[in-house]
């Protein structure tokens, strides 16, 4: 089993996972934004009586049902790339 093969089984599995609606663990995503940007965000978020990361989601979320409905390669694809 390659190293590709490897990462695309464990894609798939956390994906599985969410889909099912199993508790995930939340782990921290390691890059920096602008300040101006995270506070944008924070604020946002707060408007709308939400966490950052339950933004976060949405949005990614969001942004994976509109590139699946105009027919984008699928995200599994884009990872094994």
């Amino acid at each position: 089993m390659g190293t590709d093969d490897l990462s695309e089984n464990v894609v798939e599995a956390l994906l599985t996972e969410r889909s099912q609606g199993k508790d995930n663990p939340l782990v921290c995503l390691n890059f920096k934004v602008p300040l101006r940007v995270r506070l944008q965000f924070k604020i946002y978020a707060a408007r709308h009586n939400m966490t950052m990361t339950e933004l976060l989601l949405q949005l990614f979320d969001d942004r994976l049902t509109s590139d699946a409905n105009q027919g984008q390669p699928d995200t599994k694809q884009e990872i094994k790339k």
